[in-house]
């Protein structure tokens, strides 16, 4: 009988494996729609959480953290923080603590990324608002 996360386990290497390999647009926009499609799997998000803020590491550069940060990675980012709020397990809250490092460290590449980082935040400003 196959573990209950056996299905998240796969899909996580499948995501790693693909965005490994594209280019920094191509993997945010990737990893935001892995991460829309898992909502409430939280094994699935916290191991998509996981790759998106090694791809968040991985392009270190002003202008790759500018595309991936553009292309999904930063909105992504603040939808699994904003999920700690709704529901708050364990997994859920190491997730937001991986994407908060993502989000971190587009920021701190400057330029383009940390302004996605600030129109992503905006965009979603419930999130925001839970802080104070």
């Amino acid at each position: 009988m196959a573990r209950p996360n056996a299905c998240a386990e796969a899909l996580v290497r499948a995501v790693r494996r693909c965005v490994g390999s594209l280019p920094p647009d191509e993997s945010g926009a990737m990893l935001a729609a892995a991460l829309s499609a898992v909502k409430g799997n939280d094994a699935a998000s916290r191991g998509l959480a996981k790759v998106l803020r090694s791809e968040a590491k991985r392009h270190n550069s002003a202008k790759a953290a500018a595309a991936f940060a553009t292309a999904g990675g930063a909105a992504a980012a603040v939808a699994l923080v904003r999920s700690y709020f709704h529901d708050p397990p364990l997994e859920r809250i190491q997730a937001v603590t991986d994407s908060v490092a993502a989000l971190a460290d587009l920021a701190a590449a400057g330029g383009a990324a940390k302004a996605a980082v600030i129109e992503a935040g905006a965009a979603d400003s419930g999130v925001w608002s839970m802080f104070y």
